[in-house]
């Protein structure tokens, strides 16, 4: 489908670009015209320094806390929160212990809502809970954003997986946060390429390609993507009812 060739599927796989800072590191780990995401790694104590987007920013929490820090004031975001901030609005983010937060980022008539929502440019930043939670058979699914852009937090359960499916106008990508992803992918005539994808890893996931993941491990992703909708997924096999192929006989190899 889509002209994907079966024998070159590793090519949607990728090791972000890491540039190592002052506070910590920072990994760059997409860059599309639909969004953007990044990971800042910050040390106790670190500092990321004064910046300002041409886009809104929601900015997650995975693990530790820090503060944000804007002309409006300064607000605590522990981890499992997170914070909107407005395109052009200036901040700076320090960690008060050591933490992980990722940036996502959206195209700029995402911003409209969240000026109007907290009152205006001026309305100080408030903490806020993700958007909602929704127990899945193969673990839990987080929503940080779900407009125009959507960001979400995944938790695969070790030896779990879901179904296949594909798209065919959402772009997506996710970054394996912790623990190890098995990602099976089908292109060509029906030819099924089986991928280990550890922690530290990309994936992006081009429309019509079909897709299906399982977790070695437990396993936490960050995904985004473009407008998420039902009427664009496509159902290839239903992981709650059929096996995923490959998956049982890796993780019987795995744990001999």
């Amino acid at each position: 489908m889509y002209g994907y060739d079966a024998s070159k599927l590793e090519q949607f796989i990728t090791a972000p670009r890491e540039q190592p800072a002052d506070f910590g590191v920072q990994r760059d780990i997409v860059a599309t015209p639909h969004y953007s995401m990044r990971q800042f790694a910050l040390k106790a104590g670190g500092v990321l320094p004064p910046r300002q987007h041409e886009r809104p920013v929601t900015l997650y929490v995975e693990t530790g806390v820090v503060s944000v820090i804007s002309g409006t004031g300064e607000v605590s975001v522990p981890a499992g929160k997170l914070i909107e901030i407005p395109a052009g609005n200036t901040y700076a983010v320090e960690a008060k212990a050591p933490s992980v937060v990722y940036s996502f980022a959206y195209p700029n008539h995402s911003g409209e809502r969240i000026l109007k929502e907290r009152g205006g440019k001026s309305a100080p930043l408030t903490t806020q809970e993700p958007a909602d939670r929704r127990e899945k058979y193969w673990g839990d699914i987080c929503t940080i954003a779900s407009e125009e852009v959507a960001g979400k937090r995944l938790f695969l359960k070790a030896g779990s997986h879901g179904s296949m499916e594909f798209h065919v106008r959402k772009h997506e990508s996710y970054y394996v946060h912790s623990g190890e992803l098995a990602l099976l992918l089908r292109a060509g005539r029906a030819e099924n390429r089986l991928f280990r994808v550890p922690a530290g890893k990309a994936v992006a996931m081009p429309p019509g390609l079909m897709h299906q993941r399982g977790a070695i491990l437990d396993t936490v992703l960050l995904e985004i993507s473009t407008r998420d909708e039902d009427s664009d997924s496509f159902l290839v096999e239903d992981g709650a009812v059929s096996p995923m192929k490959g998956f049982n006989e890796l993780i019987k190899e795995l744990s001999i």
